[in-house]
């Protein structure tokens, strides 16, 4: 579980944060959890950015 929250940031091209890892070193949960963080944030009112 601690893994995927550090890790969840991270991007498959390594540009993410907090460690810089790429696809194949970023573990399958925080992947999952990552795509799920941008569907909530894109589908909610309450996002991370108000569309106007």
């Amino acid at each position: 579980m601690a893994l995927t929250a550090l890790q969840h940031h991270e991007r498959e091209d390594g540009q993410g944060y907090s460690q810089g890892k790429n696809g194949k070193d970023i573990h399958l949960h925080a992947k999952i959890v990552a795509i799920a963080d941008v569907f909530h944030a894109m589908s909610s009112s309450s996002g991370h950015a108000v569309i106007r």
